[in-house]
């Protein structure tokens, strides 16, 4: 293995290396390196379907240039085992730079955060089932990951975690689906099988209840009195989800020792047994904070998944000039968790994620040139929420964690001025699309045969813009909207284009129940500037403040649009004169829903009218003699070809001879596919029997804002006989 002594004197080059892996260099055979980054932590919040990751970034060099240039990508791409094995379900990516030691204070490891919205409705169950999945993130440097969830990176490293799926509501369907009620079916035909039928919500499970259990887990009584005990104490604050003192015959009946439970609840000093901070981070595109919580026991949180639970807080304190004294509590964000019992994975329990939109760091951007390290504290509390006035502040059961984090380069936001940031999309940061292609995480070097990932993409379907406002005020109080044209059209009104497709949102409420609220709006007409505008609905002045949770600015419907469009987001304040508004720097990107199309005909040759078809040169639908071979002819083509493969079947006779089938992806930008590519294959190994041959053809295109999505397709399929 190269030491670290080796690797570091190795830093300017590993972008070379990295492109030459063939080179004759220690550095190139090695994988998992994890000197330079490494990703630390994953963790997930149910109630909003948020993946998050960590990524700790090393050293002062290695990264391909300082904040003034481009750096290089850091990629984390996401699997799911729901049970019947890793799935790939997208990738996600941030950019890094060459950042020096030199100025005074700590600044290494610096803790980047990435996020990722996973779709987990279809594997959620009623609260009696607790659905606990793995995820496996893999993080790999300037080139992403290979979608085959076995495969190491160069540089980087993967990491699993178990997480916790938010249960199904109680719809009369889902009970039926579970077996849990029987309707006759001509009586459930007639009603809404998504009316909710719980008597009641958010119901604490009775202490009585609890006792028994826990006193068998281990679970001391000032943990399971908590609840009870906090709203006693000097500024102990009485939540929702708190639980009556017990009364004296309830003490009596259970033989709490109150005296001894109080003096032991007073003495704990941050005590991590049942929950515990692993690492904090910032997502510098988007001024998002998060954070991963490691709950390690199977009871103790108040209650099973069909009752309340109880939440862990965790508050935010930001260190602006890194001198080790946190200056600003930033917010406190929360997440809800419950006895998972027997379900529970041990020894490695349950990893939760909280997140924190951060508009205060927008008042303390620098330019590129003056890199900006702030120190970050993160304070978790079982229960009650950790003091918002001092960072320093006991907690009682929880723990608390600091790190570094890189602010976004920038103009500091001053005084009360309106300010836009859109940082992602159709799902992709800005800067990973390029600005000369405008396609999705581009790249400059291509792998052979089967193996290039679907990079240099282009966008389909629902396009969704993420973005932000700043020093907007009271909801409505703004009103925005998102225009787009030809990228080749003149830079005139007419050209431009609003969205005006109802929009949908969903309102963060943090601290509250439920923590959020789905809102649609319908667009509306401003004096003089036509249509497609919506109104702002975030609201930063609140305490806690209320977020947009996706950062949602606009769906845009492309339907069969096609080519490359520029995109910009417009603002105004409902008070400034009629006419006029603010406008965003443009994006341009490529929209391509051109879907491939294919031959359903039997023919001796290729149809080259369609964009996909397979044909048996020898005849379709005929009889080989065993050890002969079949030649095949086929054409796959696209302007934005990413593979084709070959599936045989059954394969329960091919003794794995579809192994040896050809496939392959795209190896440059002009690469649009195979026009007319012959292959034969060798019947031998086939048993004698009826068998199906399938081509399939894939493009590149992020449908619907899903970069897990494997783009538009089509297939053939052509039918022989082994005799």
């Amino acid at each position: 293995m190269t030491s670290i002594d080796t690797l570091a004197a190795l830093q300017s080059t590993r972008t070379n290396l990295l492109f030459n892996l063939a080179a004759n260099l220690p550095i190139a055979k090695n994988k998992n390196i994890k000197n330079w980054e490494e990703l630390v932590c994953i963790g997930y919040n149910p109630q909003f379907s948020l993946l998050e990751a960590v990524v700790s970034i090393k050293l002062a060099s290695g990264y391909s240039g300082g904040l003034c240039t481009a750096g290089s990508p850091e990629y984390v791409r996401f699997f799911v085992d729901f049970g019947a094995g890793f799935e790939h379900i997208g990738l996600t990516s941030f950019r890094v730079h060459d950042i020096s030691d030199v100025p005074l204070g700590q600044q290494h490891p610096l803790e980047y955060l990435v996020q990722f919205q996973l779709n987990d409705a279809m594997h959620r169950r009623i609260c009696r089932h607790p659905v606990i999945p793995k995820v496996r993130a893999v993080l790999s440097w300037n080139i992403p990951p290979s979608i085959n969830p076995s495969d190491s990176p160069h540089f980087g490293n993967h990491l699993d975690a178990r997480i916790q799926l938010q249960p199904q509501p109680f719809f009369i369907g889902n009970l039926v689906k579970e077996g849990l009620l029987k309707i006759d079916q001509s009586i459930l035909d007639l009603v809404d099988q998504n009316s909710l039928v719980a008597k009641a919500i958010n119901v604490n499970q009775p202490l009585a209840s609890l006792v028994e259990s826990y006193r068998k887990a281990d679970v001391p009584a000032h943990r399971f009195l908590a609840p009870a005990i906090h709203p006693l104490l000097a500024g102990g604050e009485a939540l929702a989800s708190s639980i009556a003192f017990p009364s004296a015959d309830l003490v009596k009946k259970l033989k709490l020792d109150l005296a001894a439970i109080l003096k032991d609840f007073q003495l704990l000093k941050g005590d991590p047994t049942f929950e515990q901070l692993t690492c904090v981070g910032l997502d510098s595109a988007t001024d998002t904070l998060g954070a991963v919580i490691h709950v390690k026991r199977p009871v103790g949180y108040s209650g099973d998944l069909c009752h309340t639970g109880s939440n862990e807080y965790v508050a935010f304190w930001a260190d602006w000039n890194n001198n080790g004294t946190f200056d600003e509590y930033l917010g406190t964000a929360t997440v809800n968790v419950h006895d998972l019992g027997s379900a529970m994975p041990t020894p490695e329990g349950i990893r939760y994620s909280v997140k924190l939109n951060a508009p205060q760091i927008a008042k303390h951007l620098r330019e590129c040139a003056n890199p900006n390290i702030i120190g970050i504290r993160a304070v978790l509390q079982w229960h009650n929420p950790p003091s918002t006035t001092n960072p320093n502040a006991p907690i009682a059961w929880g723990s608390q964690l600091d790190a570094l984090v890189q602010l976004r380069t920038g103009r500091p936001v001053v005084g009360d001025g309106l300010t836009d940031l859109i940082y992602r999309v159709g799902s992709v940061g800005l800067p990973d699309i390029s600005p000369s292609t405008h396609l999705a995480f581009p790249t400059s070097a291509f792998a052979a045969g089967c193996t290039q990932p679907d990079q240099d993409r282009p966008w389909g379907g629902l396009v969704y813009i993420q973005g932000r406002i700043y020093n907007t005020g009271l909801p409505s109080s703004v009103r925005y909207r998102v225009r787009y044209k030809l990228h080749s059209d003149a830079d005139v009104d007419s050209n431009w284009f609003p969205v005006t497709n109802a929009q949908s949102y969903t309102l963060m409420y943090p601290l509250l129940t439920p923590p959020e609220v789905p809102v649609t709006q319908v667009a509306h007409v401003e004096s003089g500037l036509n249509g497609g505008w919506f109104d702002y609905l975030e609201n930063p002045l609140a305490a806690p403040p209320i977020f947009e949770r996706d950062n949602i600015l606009a769906s845009w419907s492309t339907g069969t649009l096609e080519g490359v469009y520029d995109i910009r987001l417009e603002y105004r304040r409902a008070t400034d004169p009629a006419g006029f508004y603010l406008s965003s720097s443009v994006v341009t990107i490529v929209v391509h829903n051109y879907q491939m199309t294919a031959s359903i005909a039997a023919t001796p040759d290729i149809d080259v009218t369609k964009d996909l078809d397979l044909v048996i040169i020898g005849g379709d639908c005929h009889s080989y003699t065993k050890g002969t071979s079949i030649n095949l002819r086929h054409r796959c083509v696209d302007n934005y070809f990413w593979l084709w493969n070959y599936d045989l079947q059954p394969t329960t006779h091919t003794h794995g001879a579809e192994a040896s089938l050809p496939c392959r992806t795209y190896n440059s930008l002009g690469d649009h596919g195979d026009s007319s590519f012959d292959w034969t294959f060798d019947t031998t190994p086939l048993d004698k029997c009826g068998y199906t041959l399938m081509l399939r053809g894939y493009d590149r295109t992020i449908i619907n804002s899903n970069v897990a999505s494997t783009g538009h397709s089509n297939h053939k399929a052509v039918g022989f006989s082994v005799v």
